[in-house]
């Protein structure tokens, strides 16, 4: 995230899309907390299907034109089994992407 400070005080408006497995959901992260009245937070609850094309349909549907993301890379076969969200958006994001590990 601090990585992309530049860009993300420049952008008119933050949406932070965040997935996890059961309720609660994460927060905003910190280093957004002074951005807050440009930031929404987008919770997705991870289940079954992939959540990388459900990332992309809720970046699609929120007309996001950057997706700024982590990447975290496994062995092509955990991939091949398990399927990832960093591979999936490389094969199938249509928007420009900026990931850092």
């Amino acid at each position: 995230m601090t990585s992309a400070r530049t860009i993300l005080l420049a952008a008119e408006q933050v949406h932070v899309i965040a997935g996890a497995r059961d309720q609660p959901f994460p927060g905003i992260p910190a280093v957004l907390h002074e951005h807050q009245h440009r930031t929404k937070f987008h919770p997705i609850l991870i289940g079954s299907g992939r959540f990388g094309q459900r990332l992309l349909e809720k970046v699609h549907e929120l007309d996001i034109d950057l997706l700024i993301m982590g990447a975290c890379l496994h062995h092509p076969l955990h991939d091949l089994i398990f399927g990832g969200v960093t591979s999936y958006m490389l094969a199938h994001a249509d928007i420009p992407l900026l990931m850092h590990n």
